[in-house]
């Protein structure tokens, strides 16, 4: 079996963020990194796979080499933003949320984001509007409403309910449009349901 078979790209992707994470607060974090470290690194954790892969594919190694001439620092924040759009991916998975949110703080949703989900399962409808009052905002069901009323957010957490909203929407979990008088409108998808019911109670 060809070694490329029998590595994936979270395989190579966490031994390259492994070797620059160690390498972080140590003096050779203050130089550039080489391939042939890296290939040293990689031969003492016993990753004979991945050596061997680089060994016999030459764009590969030159990808690699190219790579590691990036300032460490840079390189570090890059598997930062790579995490993160992964957890994004993950959160709104059925079977993934509940490892993502432990594994990844960053990704966790806030309680207010999960009582929306909530709410939008139980009361059965697909679509919901938001509607400004006096009071401030609240998610009315277009259809239906499974006698849960409508959705308000407690005082101490409504200047984040358009934040946690916008979070739903990005993850996917929601998508947000208009109705036809122009109010901002929210219909639930069907990983969202998938999700709360995975979180149990």
């Amino acid at each position: 079996m060809e070694p490329a078979t029998l590595i994936s790209l979270s395989s190579v992707f966490g031994l390259m963020a492994t070797f620059f994470q160690e390498r972080r607060g140590r003096k050779e974090a203050q130089t550039q990194a080489t391939l042939q470290e890296y290939i040293e690194w990689l031969e003492r954790g016993r990753h004979t796979e991945l050596v061997e892969l680089l060994r016999s594919n030459q764009d590969l190694m030159t990808a690699t080499d190219r790579f590691m001439r990036t300032g460490h620092e840079e390189i570090l924040d890059r598997f930062d933003q790579l995490e993160e759009t992964l957890a994004q991916s993950l959160i709104s998975t059925p079977g993934w949320a509940e490892l993502t949110q432990s594994l990844n703080p960053k990704a966790r949703l806030s309680k207010q984001a999960v009582d929306i989900l909530r709410w939008f399962d139980a009361t059965g409808a697909s679509n919901v509007i938001e509607l400004r009052h006096h009071g401030g905002t609240a998610l009315v069901p277009m259809e239906g409403s499974g006698g849960h009323g409508n959705y308000e957010p407690e005082p101490d957490e409504a200047r984040f309910f358009e934040a946690d909203l916008e979070l739903l929407c990005d993850l996917g979990l929601l998508i947000d449009g208009m109705n036809s008088k122009g109010d901002r409108k929210y219909t639930i998808k069907r990983e969202a349901v998938d999700l709360v019911r995975s979180l149990g109670e």
